[in-house]
């Protein structure tokens, strides 16, 4: 195993700045969230039905989860400032661009775009920090880059139903990509006036199967050809992507401490994502909430995650990394066992805001681990933590799903409440075990 490399703070090196790395999060969060309140106003405007226009929904959402494995290993050769300038550049050309679009297809085929290079920013941030801040210090930063990509989930529900309603749905992605091309600009300055030490890693062929594989599962996806055609080209992409990981992630997949990040935060991100997608179905169905209020009150998990925040420099001083991981476990089983068991809808806000307080908690202290799995290659290895909790928030629906289907709201989600405390006693009994390495301060 490699030594660990030491972290590149220090009192004389200078270190770009969280308000910019916490802008191009928050953009990239608002624009993912954006289409959700106007999938309907879209489907209208070209034909359709809302159901046939959620294509560009996972459109975006696919390949920001699958090329999580491609970038890691450029910022770690390249500099992960200059990778994100680059990439949050070419962002903001195609979300403005998605304001012209003719077509549903080709809509789709730019929100494809935008969610490949929207997918180096946060992975390539929380490496960054994990770089330049101390490991003692390191979760307060994080939790307040993570602030942005909060205030950005909210923002991005809000604007676009004010756009859909009142502005114009097309002219929302203009604005995404005036601002982005400006917090690209910002990046690009970033970069200069704060060098990142140089790290000749080598990069794999094996990499390319990463744009390859991923290009096939969404040409599968959009149905390209036949059936037939259409099922052996989401295969390909599928066999391509496991590839890439097994080949350019091997070594690290191997590190002691990799298991049990990459299972936590998988195990995390199935419960965790798996109970959201039903809180506001629970509410219309259980409570008879119309849809706008049920997404105002779900709205809550954001300002739970506000507050942690915000109190994140006293939680970590009190109760310690490992006491925070538990603590937000707890938290996390509490809200959804709450959500599961009331009787009436008026206790939801309160176990929502909890939900969102005990997710920023637990996972922060994962973030923070995950920086420490490859400190010599840090942009690798969060890229592969960020593509393990994808793949946990992509089965979530479907397993919460089936048991919902046989047993109900109730039982779904006291299953995600108990699943998830049980992760975090056990994981934290596993992580006290295991002391990564820690750079001095």
């Amino acid at each position: 195993m490699q030594a660990a490399a030491p972290t590149t703070s220090s009192a004389s090196t200078p270190r770009a700045s969280l308000l910019v790395l916490g802008l191009a999060a928050f953009l990239v969060q608002a624009d993912a969230r954006v289409i959700d309140p106007l999938l309907h106003v879209v489907a209208t405007d070209f034909h359709t039905v809302p159901v046939s226009a959620a294509l560009v929904i996972s459109s975006y959402a696919l390949p920001y989860g699958l090329f999580q494995l491609f970038y890691g290993p450029f910022g770690d050769r390249l500099g992960k400032l200059r990778v994100m300038a680059v990439c949050l550049a070419l962002f903001a050309v195609g979300t403005g661009a998605c304001a012209f679009v003719p077509s549903l297809p080709v809509f789709a085929v730019l929100r494809f775009l935008t969610g490949v290079t929207a997918a180096s920013v946060i992975p390539m941030s929380i490496g960054y920090i994990g770089d330049t801040f101390p490991y003692g210090s390191r979760q307060i930063a994080l939790a307040r880059f993570m602030s942005a990509l909060m205030m950005g989930q909210i923002a991005g529900s809000t604007l676009g139903g004010v756009f859909g309603q009142f502005l114009g749905w097309r002219n929302v992605f203009l604005v995404f990509g005036v601002v982005s091309a400006v917090a690209a600009v910002l990046l690009a300055r970033q970069s200069r006036r704060c060098p990142e030490a140089p790290r000749p890693r080598p990069i794999g062929p094996s990499i390319l199967a990463v744009p390859v594989g991923g290009t096939a599962i969404f040409l599968g996806v959009l149905g390209v050809g036949t059936p037939l055609i259409a099922h052996g080209l989401e295969a390909l992409g599928a066999g391509l992507m496991v590839y890439a990981l097994f080949t350019q992630y091997g070594a690290l997949l191997r590190r002691p401490l990799a298991p049990v990040v990459l299972t936590t935060v998988l195990v995390e991100g199935l419960f965790v994502f798996g109970g959201l997608a039903y809180l506001a179905s629970s509410l219309t169905d259980r409570f008879a909430i119309n849809y706008l209020s049920a997404g105002v009150m779900v709205a809550g998990f954001g300002v739970g995650g506000l507050i942690y925040s915000a109190s994140a420099r006293v939680l970590v001083g009190r109760f310690g990394e490992l006491g925070i991981l538990l603590l937000g476990g707890t938290l996390l089983g509490i809200g959804f066992t709450g959500i599961g068991l009331m009787p009436t809808w008026h206790a939801f806000l309160p176990f929502v805001v909890v939900l969102g307080m005990g997710y920023y908690t637990m996972h922060g202290t994962l973030q923070t681990r995950a920086t420490e799995l490859a400190p010599e290659a840090r942009g690798t290895a969060v890229s592969l933590f960020a593509f393990f909790f994808f793949m946990g928030q992509a089965s979530g629906p479907q397993v919460l799903g089936r048991i919902l289907s046989s047993r109900g709201y109730g039982v779904a989600f006291l299953a995600a409440g108990l699943g998830l405390f049980t992760l975090a006693v056990v994981s934290r009994q596993i992580f006290a075990r295991i002391t990564p390495p820690r750079p001095k301060a």
